[in-house]
């Protein structure tokens, strides 16, 4: 049963969100974390950014190479002990540097999830639904990540920032066994299963071939090139999405638990429709209109960037605010499912796993990693020169350096669009 794609589907899901809170939590519980460690925003920039991003990076390259040769629910499965069991010691943290080792494992642990679990979808939907279900899978990220603030909300009185991080590690590790009862595609394509799920597949580069394989394919596609590129752009969004909850409540003055749920339900329901609809609608026009999933990428740029932007300098008395809050997680999520979907098809086929390895790499280390700690200390420079509101500009900037995804996409489609 756990091979059927629509079952499939849903557990992968089901993973996704449970690795999306996991890895938000420590963004819910931001006021009392920050607090109760003493960490300045630079240092929560780092707990969020570099250190988590440098080993997600470099295990994402990792589990996406042996995402092509192995087992991939295996993989996942693998992963998913090790992320659960860290979250679950990162509750245990009373310091900066024990708060950096549980994160670091943390990340190892989930980079497993992404290049396994979309290689599976690809292998198992035809074409012309492949986009759909990709994007329904990255309708995780905004469950996940509105879910976080929902769970802190509710679970923080009552286990407080530490107790809620034990349950949840708890429940991850739960769902183990059953990612292990999933079958591997490619056995039930070759004749009797000869290698089990657990040796490389015949006929493919070694991994030690892989990084000259991966440095080719960068040197001599263009395409693919400009779609990490533009990836990597609307994925800076999301560096700014770190102290967006320090924002609201320092600069914005909310109060911390209801601005969370708030945000968490804005979140979750224009993360829901972006993850429905952005799959399915460059399916429908990938096959209709000149310019495919790269051109329906720059049309929702353009039209919802005004929105995401003025989220920054509004009122939060206007209703426009509100509008704006959600507007950001709209358009991320509109496009996750196409941009993951064209890397697949910009690919070369036994590389899959790997690009997408390389491409979490790259977001991880220049969108998030850099991008969060410049974030945090640009504002903390601001502050320290006297701002009132040192966040809002640097908030202002990320949103508006993540629409260099536009001119990417126009690149990709000059490259793979007749006559553009």
């Amino acid at each position: 049963m756990l091979n059927n794609r629509y079952v499939l589907l849903g557990l992968l899901l089901l993973l996704s969100v449970i690795n999306q809170i996991d890895r938000q939590m420590l963004v819910s519980f931001s006021a009392d974390i920050t607090a109760d460690l003493q960490l300045s925003n630079a240092q929560f920039g780092l707990l969020n950014g570099a250190f988590f991003a440098i080993f997600y990076s470099l295990g994402g390259v990792v589990m996406g190479a042996l995402a092509d040769r192995y087992s991939r629910p295996r993989l996942i499965a693998a992963g998913l002990f090790i992320w659960s069991a860290m979250t679950a010691i990162t509750g245990l943290g009373r310091t900066f540097l024990q708060m950096s080792a549980a994160r670091m494992l943390v990340s190892v642990g989930e980079a497993s999830l992404t290049p396994a679990a979309t290689t599976l979808l690809g292998d198992r939907f035809p074409a012309e639904h492949r986009g759909a279900a990709i994007g329904l899978f990255f309708m995780g990220i905004p469950l996940g990540l509105g879910g976080s603030f929902l769970v802190a909300s509710q679970l923080g009185p009552l286990l407080g920032w530490r107790g809620s991080f034990w349950l949840l590690g708890g429940i991850g590790l739960l769902f183990t066994a059953l990612v292990l009862m999933v079958k591997e595609p490619r056995l039930e394509l070759s004749a009797a299963g000869e290698t089990g799920g657990s040796g490389a597949e015949e006929g493919v580069a070694s991994i030690r071939e892989i990084p000259s394989l991966m440095l080719h394919a960068l040197k001599t596609n263009a395409a693919l090139r400009y779609t990490i590129a533009g990836f990597v752009s609307i994925n800076l969004f999301y560096a700014g999405y770190f102290f967006t909850q320090l924002w609201l409540i320092r600069e914005r003055g909310f109060d911390g638990v209801d601005i969370g749920q708030t945000y968490g339900l804005i979140l979750i329901s224009a993360g829901i429709a972006g993850a429905l609809a952005g799959g399915a609608l460059s399916d429908w026009y990938d096959q209709r209109f000149k310019g495919g999933r790269a051109a329906f990428i720059v049309i929702v740029a353009i039209l919802l960037a005004p929105l995401m932007l003025s989220f920054r300098t509004l009122d939060p008395v206007s209703p426009l605010f509100y509008v704006g809050m959600g507007s950001g997680f709209l358009l991320i999520n509109l496009v996750y499912g196409p941009f993951f979907t064209l890397l697949q098809e910009v690919s070369p086929p036994d590389l899959r796993g790997t690009v997408v390895g390389f491409t979490m790499l790259s977001i991880n280390v220049f969108a998030l990693g850099v991008g969060g700690f410049l974030v945090g200390f640009v504002s903390d420079s601001l502050g320290a020169a006297g701002s009132e509101a040192p966040l809002t500009p640097v908030l202002f900037a990320a949103d508006l350096a993540s629409l260099l995804c536009i001119p990417c996409c126009l690149m990709v489609m000059r490259r793979t669009v007749p006559g553009d």
